[in-house]
This record gives C-alpha cells, sequence and structure tokens, in this order.
C-alpha cells in the first residue's frame, strides 16, 4: 500500500517542480497575465492600414493583369506584322513569360523572408518596371521572348509577397477581405 503513495507523491513533485520551472521562467519574462489588446486601437490601426497599403497592393496587382494582357493587345495593333512574327512564334512569346513566372514564385517567397518585404518588393517591382518599360525597344523576335521571359522573372513573386505581407500583417478572420480586394482589381485590369 505504501507504494502507490509513494507514486502519487513523486507525480506530485514533479508536477509542482515542472510548474515552478514554468512560473519561474515567466516571471524572468515578466508578467503576461496584464496583456490585452484595446479593441478600438486595433481597429484604427486596421483601417490605417487598409488606407496606406491595402491601395497600393491593388495598384500593383492591377497594373501586373494588365501588363500580362498587353501582349493580346499588341497583337491587335500589329505586333506581329512589325516583328515578322508567326503564329506559332507569337504563342510561345505569350507561353515563356509564365515559364519564369511559376519557377520564381517559391524562391521570391523565400527571400521575401531572408530580406524582408520592404526591400524585396521593392527591388522586384524596380526591376519588373524597368523591364515594361524598355519593352518598347523590342524589335526582334529574340528580344520580345527575352523580355517576356524578364518579366515573368520580376513579375512573378509580386502576387506571393504581397499575399505573405497581408498574411504577416493582418489577422486571419482578416485576410479574406484583403485578398479578395486583390482579386477585384484583377477583373477591373479586363
Amino acid at each position: 500500500m505504501s507504494e502507490p503513495t509513494k507514486d502519487i507523491n513523486m507525480t506530485e513533485v514533479k508536477s509542482a517542480s515542472e510548474n515552478s520551472f514554468v512560473n519561474n521562467n515567466v516571471k524572468e519574462l515578466g508578467e503576461f497575465d496584464d496583456l490585452s489588446i484595446d479593441p478600438v486601437k486595433e481597429a484604427k490601426l486596421v483601417r490605417k492600414l487598409d488606407r496606406f497599403i491595402l491601395p497600393m497592393f491593388c495598384v500593383i496587382y492591377f497594373l501586373s493583369f494588365l501588363d500580362r494582357s498587353n501582349i493580346g493587345n499588341a497583337k491587335i495593333v500589329g505586333l506581329d506584322d512589325q516583328l515578322g512574327l508567326t503564329q506559332s512564334q507569337y504563342s510561345t512569346a505569350v507561353s515563356v513569360f509564365y515559364a519564369t513566372y511559376i519557377c520564381v514564385e517559391i524562391p521570391g517567397v523565400l527571400l521575401v523572408k531572408r530580406l524582408g518585404p520592404h526591400r524585396y518588393i521593392t527591388i522586384a517591382l524596380v526591376c519588373w518596371s524597368l523591364v515594361t518599360i524598355f519593352t518598347c525597344f523590342v524589335r526582334s523576335y529574340g528580344t520580345l521572348v527575352l523580355t517576356r521571359l524578364l518579366l515573368g522573372l520580376f513579375e512573378g513573386s509580386v502576387f506571393p509577397s504581397q499575399s505573405l505581407y497581408i498574411t504577416m500583417t493582418y489577422k486571419r478572420q482578416e485576410q479574406a477581405k484583403r485578398l479578395g480586394w486583390l482579386y477585384v482589381c484583377s477583373c477591373a485590369s479586363g
């Protein structure tokens, strides 16, 4: 009979020592019992984020979709005639964009975590903008394919980076609405 009592006592001793370990560590870090977030200040912060971050992301996503559809508009006004493209070459130029676009999505998000969103998104947008600007200098099929590859390279990680930034900034229940606004902007681009 005395042995079960020793086991119970040992269990009580173990749990007491674990509790004291936890309590001592919490005391070292500081008391967290009074930690609370004022709902009014939190709502104000979310509105401020919505005012500054969301419009910028919506414009970027709108321009991204507009840029993807521009090659179709260029064909309508005579891109294939000016560059002497066959239907196969035109299809290749349209498709090659997605080769680098898809391949750079995951490495781009990993770079966002390493470099920080403010650095990586800025670098990707500046490079993407420069390639878009220099698209006007395309004079042959080779330069068109190169331009499309570079556009996919720099544009491919923009939306995943924005999505990651939204998940890092907003609560889980707030994220769907913000991502929904991005999708609305893609519809507006045509």
